[in-house]
C-alpha cells in the first residue's frame, strides 16, 4: 500500500531565504518506517500551463527543488526506487503570485 506524501518540506530549508509559504500533507497516522523507498509520483494536469497564462517558475527552479528534495530523503536515509516498490510517493507543486502593496 502507498501513501502519498507531500515533501515540500524538506525542500524549505532550501528557499527559507526567499520566505516561501510551505505547506504539506500527511496523514497523521500513517508511519514510514526509516529506510522506506520512494518515488516520484507520475506528472499530473494540475493547473494552468504557460500557454494558458500561468505564471511558472523557470525550469532551472524545478530541477533545483527536486534536487534538493532528492538530495534530503537520501540524506535522512530514504532511497529512491521504482514508483512499483516505493513505500510513499512524492509529488509537489509551486505556485507564484505577485503581489503589490
Amino acid at each position: 500500500m502507498r501513501h502519498s506524501l507531500v515533501a515540500t518540506l524538506f525542500a524549505a530549508a532550501a528557499l527559507t531565504a526567499c520566505g516561501p509559504t510551505v505547506s504539506y500533507q500527511r496523514a497523521p497516522d500513517i508511519r514510514i518506517e526509516p529506510g522506506s523507498g520512494w518515488a516520484w509520483s507520475p506528472p499530473d494536469n494540475d493547473g494552468l500551463t504557460r500557454e494558458q497564462g500561468a505564471n511558472l517558475p523557470p525550469d532551472s527552479t524545478a530541477r533545483l527543488i527536486s534536487a534538493t528534495i532528492e538530495r534530503a530523503l537520501v540524506a535522512k536515509g530514504f532511497p529512491r526506487t521504482s514508483p512499483e516498490s516505493a513505500r510513499f510517493i512524492v509529488h509537489y507543486h509551486v505556485g507564484r503570485r505577485q503581489v503589490s502593496d
